[in-house]
């Protein structure tokens, strides 16, 4: 389901219109790159379900390198090429052609993510209670430029609603 990345949810200025991302796709935030899904606040940055009969379609930038391009004003990754993660595409057999030995490439930045649901959740619930309790320490180890993120977005969103 892609993730709505609502108009200046990032800044009063980003992105400039509504952005629609796959959940695994990075924005390059902060000097570190940071997926959707590590970022719904359910406000300015949400799941978008297709409305009824709507068909998703994605299409992916790949160049030769792992960079960042704007969408929409928004910092975005182009396709991170690991392994065999084309092998979704619709051109699948083309691209196995053109590049029968394959090839991976180096992240652009690093690539701060949760690894699983539970972390996800556990990251989430942290965040609430540094809400709650403004003077919590953050737990060691914590994914720092993802809570700071995320946080700013979220404050953000409670005062564009306000």
């Amino acid at each position: 389901m892609p993730i709505r990345i609502a108009r200046h949810a990032l800044d009063e200025r980003t992105p400039h219109r509504d952005l629609y991302v796959s959940p695994g796709h990075a924005l390059f935030i902060d000097g570190v790159l940071i997926l959707a899904k590590d970022l719904i606040n359910g406000t300015s940055v949400a799941p978008a379900p297709p409305a009824d009969g709507e068909v998703i379609e994605y299409f992916h930038v790949l160049l030769e390198t792992h960079e960042v391009i704007f969408a929409e004003g928004a910092p975005a990754e182009t396709f991170l090429l690991w392994r065999d993660n084309y092998e979704g595409f619709t051109n699948f057999a083309q691209f196995a052609r053109l590049y029968p030995s394959g090839f991976a490439m180096k992240p652009f930045a690093r690539v701060a993510g949760f690894e699983s649901g539970r972390d996800h959740l556990k990251a989430l619930l942290r965040l609430g209670m540094r809400w709650v309790f403004p003077g919590l320490e953050p737990i060691p180890g914590a994914r720092e430029p993802i809570d700071r993120a995320y946080g700013r977005i979220a404050a953000r969103a409670e005062q564009l609603i306000a």
